[in-house]
């Protein structure tokens, strides 16, 4: 038990240190994308996104008029024309250039329309600054407050690009935060393409809670038609022109874009390159926009069935499975016992497609189901920990295979058992291996170079070999009693188990004297032939086994035959 007990903690500490490892999310979303392979997302009419280019000099300030100037420049239109709500997809820092201006040029924005306000959302990056892949605990401290404050929302825009056009975000992102000195919180900061389409859109998320939005990015060519990029400063009246990407294509053509109750994003197009293939972030945000307020609430639309509690169980549930399945084979399938890795392969490969019905039995009633490579790595190491556990629990004796009777069909008829040195091997293969041949089957005697195949386990076809075999030749030598030669001593512990059950299965032939050798006490009580000189011991030894062999069923005498056996 305490054994068991060890094993289930082994894997519960390796699996807990693959679920720290993200590779395996990686891996479901590639699967969610084999899965999802469907047309892609159209971007949305109602959606307006105009670059405001960085200025060469870097300056923040000069941005921040840019954007001053775009968010009035949408204000001075006609009540009619304005748009719906304006997103700002810029990460607005902490920093005062500028800053009195564009929370102005916000506040004129909200109070434009006679009615409903113009509602104003901006991004926000949690990252921490000197780490990247980590979330700063005081991540707000680092952002414009006041122009927060007075937004409609923020969220985040932190994208993962993994596949081909498709990328996934989180819907919620959990920030450890310090409420007080020696106390911590949490802060959590949605998607922003969700909290826009459940605020403006009324699309709640239907995605189960926690799972990934997986998005399929649509045709750039569509979304460039929609796109702009906004002119100001140098004493010029701010202008549009099309935009005109990086690679030349395009025309930067004089433009006058329709605001009229649209969602306008606004960006640096250029400084957020680092997208999808050729799409900027803020592109990426356009495309993850139109695909929750295209779809609406109408209809139920392709799902991700995924939570920490499902994978939890389907982990435990896989996982215990293969365990059973690996032990149920092993004790039906006696004949793969000195191949475990044929069990371990079969009990792997019948979980793997009990969990591919699973997923695809999801997929036809539109749940996908991606969660698979965490479910994939428990079934591979508990059937891993099985074939362990089995195997050792062989070399120690804790569980053997079942013993057969002298009465029962054997595989050999004998089982040589040696010091596998050059000469001794040279020695029992012409002297012993070679007559034994002449006289029975090559496949019925178990000589372990002949015996043992590629691949077999070693431990396991030795088990299964004695226990297999009526009677064993263990051919005495110093070398056999050597403490050093593990497998010499483990294969005289289970034949003299079965020597007890037999009382004539052994058969010892000392090519040395025996008061020279080292011979443990059990071995001591049972009869040797030695060789010495003699080139007829081998009549003796063929007659002792032909006469076992032609003993009656009924009644198990013990040793007979045998000279001495004190």
């Amino acid at each position: 038990m305490k054994r068991s007990l060890l094993y289930v903690a082994i894997f519960s500490a390796i699996m807990a240190v693959a679920v720290s490892i993200p590779v395996w999310r990686e891996l479901d979303c590639w699967i969610y994308a084999l899965l999802n392979r469907g047309p892609s997302i159209p971007v949305s009419q109602d959606l307006v996104l105009v670059d405001v280019p960085y200025p060469d000099s870097k300056s923040l300030k000069t941005f921040r008029q840019r954007v001053t100037g775009l968010l009035n420049t949408i204000a001075g239109k006609p009540k009619a024309l304005l748009p719906k709500l304006v997103v700002l997809d810029i990460s607005i820092a902490a920093e005062k250039e500028g800053l009195a201006e564009l929370l102005e040029a916000v506040e004129k924005l909200q109070a434009a329309k006679v009615h409903n306000k113009v509602h104003v959302y901006a991004a926000v990056d949690p990252r921490d600054k000197g780490r990247m892949d980590q979330h700063d605990p005081e991540y707000m401290a680092q952002h414009a407050k006041d122009l927060y404050s007075l937004l409609d929302g923020k969220g985040h825009t932190k994208f993962h690009h993994y596949k081909d056009d498709l990328v996934w975000y989180d819907p919620l992102i959990e920030i450890p935060v310090k409420v007080k000195k020696e106390t911590m919180g949490s802060d959590t900061l949605p998607a922003l393409p969700l909290l826009i389409a459940a605020k403006d859109f009324q699309v709640l998320e239907t995605d189960t809670a926690g799972s990934p939005v997986i998005v399929k990015m649509g045709n750039l060519g569509d979304l460039r038609k929609q796109t702009f990029t906004f002119h100001a400063g140098d004493g010029k009246p701010p202008s549009f022109t099309h935009y005109q990407p990086p690679d030349g294509t395009g025309a930067a053509s004089p433009a006058d874009p329709d605001f009229e109750n649209k969602l306008v994003i606004v960006a640096s197009l250029n400084e957020e390159r680092h997208g999808v293939g050729d799409l900027s972030r803020p592109e990426v945000l356009a495309f993850a926009i139109s695909e929750r307020i295209l779809h609406g609430n109408s209809g139920k639309r392709p799902e991700l069935l995924a939570n920490t509690g499902l994978l939890i169980v389907l982990v435990a549930g896989f996982s215990a499975l293969a365990a059973a399945l690996f032990w149920l084979l092993f004790r039906r399938l006696k004949r793969f016992h000195s191949q475990l890795w044929v069990l371990a392969l079969l009990s792997v490969g019948i979980c793997l497609a009990g969990v591919a019905i699973w997923v695809l039995g999801l997929f036809l009633i539109k749940n996908t189901y991606p969660q698979v490579t965490l479910v994939a790595i428990g079934i591979l190491l508990s059937t891993g920990l099985s074939w362990f556990y089995t195997r050792r629990g062989l070399e120690l004796g804790i569980f053997s295979i079942p013993e057969k009777s002298k009465e029962d069909l054997t595989s050999y008829v004998v089982f040589i058992s040696y010091a596998r040195t050059p000469e001794n091997a040279k020695w029992v293969k012409e002297n012993v291996y070679d007559r034994l041949c002449s006289e029975f089957k090559k496949h019925e005697i178990f000589f372990d170079t002949k015996s043992i195949k590629l691949a077999d386990d070693w431990q396991s076809k030795l088990a299964r070999g004695i226990t297999d075999s009526r009677f064993f030749l263990p051919i005495y030598t110093k070398d056999y009693f050597d403490p050093d030669r593990k497998y010499c001593i483990y294969e005289r512990e289970k034949a003299y188990m079965r020597h007890m059950k037999l009382g004539d299965f052994i058969i010892p032939i000392a090519r040395e004297a025996v008061g020279d050798l080292p011979i443990p006490f059990d071995y001591h009580k049972i009869q040797a032939i030695e060789i010495k000189e003699r080139l007829d011991f081998m009549d003796e030894v063929l007659a002792k086994i032909k006469e076992g062999l032609q003993e009656p069923v009924e009644g198990q005498a013990g040793p007979s035959g045998m000279p001495g056996g004190g």
